[in-house]
């Protein structure tokens, strides 16, 4: 049964949360879902205090959750996380490979500019985790984008967007914990389509 609250206090969210906890069994599993890994240790240590030892009693943020469910699904297709340094290297031998076909169009004239990858790979990153089709992306963005999504495939890298629809995946399918367990998602704060579409399907198990 869901149990929610809506307020500009974080101090009120706070203890709506701590009062959630504090009303379950100590010895039951159930998973906390703070913004942070320092917030959810700020709640627990709440309960803990108040109401003693507990076992069974998980916590995660939305990022270090994804990661967990994302691990063996992206291992068995061979896809290692890559690194932001990693995926900068991939954007600048994107734009190389483009820049040489002659394919830059409209940005060519800052093809060798330094903040060129960077700036496209923040973009790349946004229209992968709000789940944008390669082939809806116009002109010479789009033929970036998907010669972006090529390297990483061919080299074998996942980015964030690999990670959170592969944790998509798993909370959709799986029963495995901590899936299925009751769930107080404590300010949350998902910032992206693939991040409010794990948190959904985490409230409806």
């Amino acid at each position: 049964m869901a149990n929610s609250i809506e307020s500009p206090h974080g101090e009120v969210r706070f203890r709506h949360a701590l009062d959630w906890l504090l009303a379950q069994p100590p010895a039951a599993p159930l998973l906390v879902l703070a913004p942070t890994l320092d917030a959810g240790n700020d709640l627990l240590r709440a309960a803990t205090k108040e109401k003693g030892a507990v076992f069974g009693w998980a916590m995660e943020s939305l990022g270090s959750l994804a990661m967990r469910l994302s691990a063996l699904p992206l291992a068995t297709r061979g896809l290692t996380l890559a690194p932001p340094l990693a995926l900068e290297a991939v954007c600048v031998r994107v734009v190389s490979d483009q820049q040489t076909q002659g394919k830059l169009g409209r940005l060519a004239p800052i093809g060798d500019r330094p903040g060129l990858p960077r700036a496209l790979l923040r973009t790349f990153s946004e229209l992968a985790q709000a789940t944008i089709d390669p082939e809806a992306v116009p002109a010479e963005l789009g033929e970036l984008y998907r010669h972006y999504r090529a390297t990483l495939a061919n080299l074998g890298l996942a980015d964030r967007s690999d990670v959170l629809l592969a944790a998509v995946e798993v909370a959709r399918t799986s029963a495995a914990s901590p899936l299925g367990v009751p769930l107080c998602a404590f300010d949350p704060a998902p910032k992206t389509r693939l991040e409010r579409d794990l948190l959904e399907l985490l409230v409806q198990r």
